[in-house]
């Protein structure tokens, strides 16, 4: 599942950096087909672009070592930080800005990504998993791949690594 986010957010990525308006012609047909909320205006400028861009592009990164590294939490943890405090941003604004579909939007997404996410961090403890930094690349043996250094662990989607 965390291959899915890196390849969810590599393209999101791309999508709010080459094609902003055409990403934000999309959120907002939400309120036109729903006809509830209001649409959010496009921006006149792009400064935030390359903001969205980034974060997209740290929880890519942030997405793939989880996957290739399942015992090390700290992925996980800063991939649902990012969402909570997107999500608290989303209704924060909602509440305190305009009624824009845009922000109920992007509440919900994010808050079905942490859940998902919060899902593979509680498993793991329920598991038995401990919290490892032996699995890190600089504590790893010289010849360990990830693969080898987590043999027969749990992968954070629920794949399991082996030697072969």
């Amino acid at each position: 599942m965390m291959r899915i986010f890196t390849f969810i957010y590599f393209i999101g990525a791309i999508g709010f950096f080459f094609l902003p308006e055409e990403t934000f012609y999309l959120v907002n047909i939400g309120p036109r087909v729903f006809k509830f909320w209001e649409e959010i205006p496009m921006p006149s400028e792009h400064f935030w672009v390359t903001l969205s861009t980034s974060m997209m592009m740290m929880l890519m990164t942030t997405s793939f070592y989880s996957s290739l590294y399942p015992k090390m939490k700290g992925y996980l943890l800063m991939h649902m930080i990012s969402k909570v405090t997107s999500i608290s941003g989303f209704i924060f604004l909602f509440l305190h800005d305009r009624h824009y579909f845009a922000y109920a939007y992007g509440a919900l997404t994010d808050s079905l990504v942490v859940l998902i996410v919060m899902g593979f961090y509680l498993r793991s403890f329920a598991s038995g998993e401990v919290i490892e930094t032996a699995a890190s690349p600089a504590a790893m043996p010289e010849n360990a791949t990830p693969a080898t250094a987590t043999a027969g662990t749990s992968d954070s989607a629920g794949d399991s690594h082996s030697p072969h």
